[in-house]
């Protein structure tokens, strides 16, 4: 099923009002943040089927959780 910009929109704004409804506006970036942290593989799958141009924040995604991890380890020593 594909995803309409505008459906995405809606997503990304309810998830922005239910996060910090106080708030006035999120990135792009902090918005993908927040629908990757709910669920990776959702994420990717929208990346690749419906919304290629959010594509470009998984690298950055993964390399965040790996250095998260990372340090969790580290910890844990």
């Amino acid at each position: 099923m594909r995803m309409k910009i505008a459906h995405m929109q809606r997503r990304l704004k309810k998830l922005e009002t239910r996060i910090c409804p106080n708030r006035n506006g999120y990135t792009m970036e902090e918005l993908c943040r927040l629908l990757w942290r709910q669920s990776k593989k959702e994420y990717i799958s929208m990346a690749r089927k419906d919304c290629p141009h959010i594509r470009c924040f998984i690298d950055l995604f993964e390399r965040e959780d790996a250095e998260r991890e990372a340090t969790k380890a580290e910890g844990r020593r």
